[in-house]
């Protein structure tokens, strides 16, 4: 963050548990959320991180639509991530609103949830993307409210070698608290 030209470590601020609630429509409890300081108050999250260690990918992966699609283009980036053990793997998505592709009707939206991102890390910390990425970007604009500057800011980013080292301490972590 201290790298993007006018912001620094507390210009986004972390929330956890925080539940949102949707009249008629079930609440969700979120598993971290990031919100930069312009945020108060009960607002939806830019950007939410859900994480599974019990639950499959495929609820996760509802889990970032649920996000995406109920805060109306208040969440615009969801990070799911799914922890395995035996042996251990840590798999990230990243999902976004992206363009449909069809005219917008009642049934079809003009914008759909997607994965935009995916990493794979093995227990030696190799990292592999079925997408092709060679990094996680988080785009300025999913994290700060309105529109950039022009010429526009550069994203968030962690290199692979740092998601392995995330990776390698996460199941360092695991190991230690919950020995097989």
């Amino acid at each position: 963050m201290a790298s993007i030209p006018g912001h620094d470590r507390y210009s986004v601020f972390g929330l956890r548990a925080f539940i949102f609630q949707i009249p008629g429509v079930r609440s969700k409890e979120g598993g971290q959320c990031y919100r930069p300081h312009t945020r108060r108050g009960e607002e939806w999250p830019p950007v939410m991180m859900e994480v599974g260690y019990s639950e499959g990918v495929d609820s996760l992966r509802l889990d970032a639509e649920w996000w995406l699609v109920n805060s109306q283009g208040k969440t615009r980036f969801v990070i799911i991530s799914k922890v395995e053990r035996n042996p251990f793997a840590l798999r990230f998505e990243c999902w976004m609103m992206v363009e449909s592709g069809h005219r917008q009707t009642r049934r079809a939206p003009a914008q759909i949830p997607q994965c935009v991102q995916d990493f794979d890390i093995d227990e030696a910390g190799v990292v592999v993307s079925t997408l092709g990425c060679t990094k996680l970007e988080i785009p300025y604009d999913c994290i700060f409210d309105g529109p950039g500057p022009d010429p526009p800011l550069p994203p968030v980013t962690f290199s692979l070698a740092e998601l392995s080292h995330f990776a390698v301490w996460t199941f360092a972590m695991l190991q230690w608290y919950f020995p097989l």
